[in-house]
């Protein structure tokens, strides 16, 4: 019996895909978990649902094994509970449910959009990202659009899936398109970057690696999807995005951002890891503008750019010290140093043993 499913109108599978055509990444929209939710919560008094189905959607079992990091229980009975009480019109549900009661209609057109410009979308993907992969590469990303929670966007579970928070967007399409983008890096990282091999480096090289690997991975998806490239008055959650990064960019800001991440990725950093006192989450925190995310764009901005002389297709290739390393090498040919000879050895000795294993 799928009760859920006759009730709400909705079969299975619930996605829209893209023929690949030749192109390097196929592309799924899967609108599943935003579908099921926008009707759940509009119909409240509804007999008899398949809570069973929903749950096993892909982008339900993404929400709640985020949900601990946003502050609830990451259980079936909570996520159920709290889309009762937005759909009874209960004010500030947490997950931002009551938002998205609130700007439903907005969501749903959104997401309709989504779905049936998937083959567009496809092509905006692979036309970016083509020149970072080589010839024989495939891959295959499901877009899961997701309602509820504190994410825009994330990655979960490996190359294939990426998961986007519909409710953030204000109906802005070029913004979701964008962070498609942003995410489809991630998958292609995921894909296509080397693994940190296993008892190579001492639990304090792999904390200064795991520092190097994040810099990388979203200054470079950063810089694929660059948000600074497009109008602010055509993309309302792009140029929020652009706003809250903006002080990011002050030469000032940049020298602080650097001292900071020699502190993260050393001793001290190293004991606080996975503590909420950790500094590890001024870098890569929205409350803190994120500034890890800017000092990695500004990164690939020099070496990726009109004066550069990297190739971000072989730093996908290859572990993030080079990427490190070669940034430190530009810089100080243009009479720079962003980082201390300190910090610039430990990197060097991390490469040197990441060569030999």
């Amino acid at each position: 019996m799928r009760p859920l499913l006759l009730l709400l109108g909705i079969s299975f599978p619930t996605y829209a895909s893209s023929q690949s055509r030749g192109e390097a990444i196929a592309l799924t929209i899967d609108v599943g978990n935003a579908a099921a939710t926008l009707r759940l919560l509009e119909h409240p008094d509804a007999p008899v649902v398949d809570w069973n189905r929903f749950f096993a959607l892909d982008g339900t079992q993404a929400l709640l094994g985020r949900m601990e990091r946003w502050g609830e229980d990451p259980s079936e009975g909570r996520l159920m509970e709290l889309l009762r009480e937005a759909s009874r019109g209960a004010s500030n549900v947490p997950m931002s449910f009551s938002a998205v009661v609130r700007d439903s209609t907005t969501i749903r057109t959104l997401m309709n959009r989504l779905r049936d410009e998937t083959q567009g979308i496809q092509g905006f993907v692979n036309q970016r990202l083509s020149r970072f992969l080589e010839e024989e590469d495939r891959l295959e990303i499901n877009v899961v659009l997701v309602l509820g929670g504190g994410s825009a966007g994330f990655t979960r579970g490996g190359a294939k899936n990426q998961f986007i928070g519909l409710h953030f967007y204000d109906g802005d399409f070029l913004g979701v398109r964008n962070l498609i983008l942003h995410e489809s890096f991630h998958n292609v990282q995921a894909a296509f970057s080397p693994q940190l091999p296993a008892m190579c480096l001492s639990p304090a090289e792999e904390h200064t690696y795991s520092l190097l690997s994040r810099i990388f991975q979203e200054g470079t998806a950063e810089f694929v999807a660059d948000i600074w490239d497009y109008d602010p008055a055509e993309a309302p959650y792009i140029a929020k995005l652009q706003d809250h990064l903006a002080v990011n960019r002050n030469p000032y800001r940049r020298k602080q951002i650097e001292g900071l991440i020699e502190l993260v990725g050393g001793p001290v950093g190293a004991q606080l890891s996975g503590r909420a006192e950790s500094p590890w989450n001024i870098l890569f925190g929205w409350n803190w503008r994120n500034p890890g995310y800017q000092y990695g764009y500004t990164m690939s901005q020099l070496l990726y750019g009109p004066e550069g002389r990297s190739d971000l297709r072989v730093h996908l290739r290859s572990h993030p010290t080079r990427f490190f390393l070669d940034y430190v090498d530009i810089s100080q040919d243009g009479g720079l140093q962003p980082f201390s000879q300190g910090f610039v050895s430990r990197i060097t000795a991390i490469e040197a043993k990441l060569g030999q294993c």
